[in-house]
């Protein structure tokens, strides 16, 4: 690369140094000069060098006032006298703040201004009468305005020109229209007092023009200045800028490969969380169909650039055991997209059978059975074979946002990924077989009578605790040996499996236990349900059984099966005689033409029992 780390960051650091410098000494010329702070000390250094033209102006108003009053024998009424007062008060306030710095009196000077505006206009009011005192007290409002203007940061230099000069001319008109047009009469002396004040007064604005001039004036030679040691200063900086510029493209050369580096780090980092996470999936969870969806939600959420992934998984090439399972999600928000997506569920199964290799990927173009996948922005898909001992009973799909996404190591990943979850899956197929073993009857898959029994005293302990009531009904086929005798052993098992799935598919669809009770003896237990509400279910299994037609070598066979049904506590009131009571109204039945339900009653029990 040419250069150590240690020396570019020592040469950025030198320079960061110098740059720093720099631009402290051009932080501190630019504050030399500028142009807020020269305003505030030229508007209050004016105030002092033109206060005492406020007193001049001051004085012959009070000249004016008192020969207008001598001369034309006026009365001053109380609110005369209290406006001129509020003048007099103002001005003294206006003269005194205005010899403090900005910082001292800034604000008080700007209130006392508009002190002296209000001053004025209430002064102007009180001698509504007297067309030349009001001509004198509009002037002084005037006067108070442009000094105002003065004192306030709201507006510009150039504007304030404009208004002072603007304000001139109505001060000069408004004397102009009075004396010619109002009939204002007023002796030579007033004339000549007037005319003083109305020169005074031009001289005050005018001066405030030309200082704001000055001002503008200096203030542009000083930054002509500093113009040269600016221009020396920006070509320092433009040196050190060449210099921070092949730095800096050094350092992006470094970042850029640093951060590839970065990249692949953390998606090493997320693949192996990833991976620790279904292997702790594969080793506690046990139950195929949340084994499947947490394994496709951590597939889903656990690398970056990851939108759609599916996890199918062949029940008929996994076990008998297992249905068909199936989960997927898609980031999108058209539900849509995820239906379509599970509905291509067997398709897609039966297509990843047939693969030539145990993945395949597709960049931009999809088999249609993936072409719904388009719509939620994948770009990229894979699909592995999950397989078990070399036989496929699955397929992973996982589909990228980026065209790029799935390099040789990424394929190598989820290929692994596919391998453990066949483990997963096969760990949880043999947990289920053994645990079948013990609880499922060999030939019906239905509970054998030990689990049944345990589960029967779960409901016991339940109806105990709750006190809510339990429904029992036994079945057993009719003239079962016969069946045997007649069609063979094997005949008959394919009864009792027959007779077993129907029970158990109407047993399971009313939230009920079943179990083989003997060689083809059934029993069913409810909890929360009389016998009342469960005679309707056992007419439903019994309508069933007597409706299927069996075939034996091109014979029809028909079974049938005696019922008996009872209930705690309406018609057995010890809980542990109610298996009993089932099996007395069962045989009941047999006893009473077979291929009939009996519901427990006192005459079953004196009958049978007695």
């Amino acid at each position: 690369m040419g250069a150590s780390k240690e020396d570019i960051l020592s040469e950025n650091e030198a320079l960061n140094t110098s740059t720093n410098d720099s631009s402290e000494s051009s932080k501190t010329n630019v504050g030399e000069i500028d142009f807020i702070e020269e305003s505030k000390k030229y508007r209050f250094s004016a105030q002092k060098k033109h206060f005492k033209m406020h007193i001049v102006i001051g004085v012959m108003f009070v000249i004016f006032f008192c020969f207008r009053l001598t001369e034309k024998n006026a009365s001053i009424e109380i609110e005369n006298w209290i406006t001129l007062g509020l003048l007099f008060f103002g001005q003294f306030f206006d003269m005194h703040y205005a010899r403090r710095k900005y910082n001292e009196s800034g604000f008080l000077l700007r209130a006392i201004k508009i002190f002296n505006m209000a001053a004025a206009a209430a002064f102007t009011a009180s001698f509504k009468n007297d067309g030349i005192i009001v001509m004198c007290g509009l002037s002084c409002y005037i006067l108070m305005v442009i000094e105002y203007l003065e004192c306030i940061e709201i507006t510009t230099s150039e504007v304030k020109e404009r208004v002072a000069v603007t304000s001139g001319v109505l001060l000069a008109a408004t004397y102009v229209i009075a004396f010619l047009f109002a009939g204002v009469k007023f002796s030579l002396v007033e004339f000549v007092i007037l005319m003083v004040i109305i020169a005074l007064s031009m001289y005050a604005i005018v001066s405030q023009v030309y200082n704001h001039i000055d001002q503008y004036v200096s203030y542009i030679n000083k930054l002509n200045q500093k113009n040269t040691k600016l221009g020396e200063l920006n070509e320092n900086l433009d040196d050190q800028s060449r210099k921070i510029k092949d730095v800096v493209e050094l350092l992006g050369v470094q970042k850029i490969e640093l951060s590839k580096a970065y990249e692949t780090i953390s998606l090493h980092s997320a693949e192996m969380e990833l991976n620790n996470e279904i292997l702790n999936i594969i080793s506690e969870q046990r139950d195929m169909v949340k084994f499947v969806k947490q394994v496709t939600e951590t597939v889903s959420y656990g690398v970056e650039g990851v939108v759609a992934c599916g996890l199918f998984i062949d029940g008929i090439m996994n076990s008998p055991v297992f249905p068909l399972v199936n989960a997927c999600i898609v980031r999108d928000k058209d539900k849509s997209i995820k239906r379509e997506f599970l509905a291509n569920a067997n398709e897609i199964l039966d297509e990843a059978h047939h693969f030539d290799t145990t993945y395949k990927v597709d960049v931009g173009t999809f088999p249609a059975l993936y072409q719904c996948l388009l719509n939620a922005s994948v770009k990229a898909l894979m699909r592995v074979q999950v397989q078990i001992e070399g036989n496929m009973c699955g397929v992973l799909i996982v589909g990228a946002k980026d065209d790029k996404f799935f390099t040789d190591e990424t394929k190598n990943f989820y290929y692994n990924i596919a391998t453990q979850i066949g483990i997963g899956i096969n760990n949880a197929n043999l947990y289920v077989t053994m645990e079948n073993l013990a609880t499922k009857d060999g030939l019906t898959g239905i509970y054998n009578r030990r689990h049944f029994n345990k589960l029967f005293n779960d409901y016991v302990t339940d109806a105990m605790d709750k006190k809510l009531p339990i429904s029992a009904a036994l079945f057993d086929i009719d003239k079962f040996k016969n069946v045997n005798d007649t069609y063979g052993h094997s005949f008959g098992d394919l009864v009792i499996v027959t007779v077993s799935h129907i029970a158990d598919e109407v047993v399971r669809e009313h939230g009920g236990i079943l179990g083989r009770y003997g060689g083809e003896e059934f029993m069913m237990a409810f909890l929360n349900m009389t016998s009342e509400e469960l005679l309707p279910i056992v007419t439903e299994i019994h309508e069933r059984i007597k409706s299927t037609e069996l075939d034996h070598n091109g014979e029809t066979v028909k079974v049938n099966v005696s019922i008996g049904v009872t209930d705690y506590p309406n018609l057995c009131s010890n809980l542990a005689d109610l298996l009993n009571h089932a099996d007395w109204a069962m045989y009941y039945s047999k006893q009473h033409g077979r291929g009939r339900i009996t519901v427990d009653s006192e005459e079953v029990l004196k009958e049978v029992v007695m």
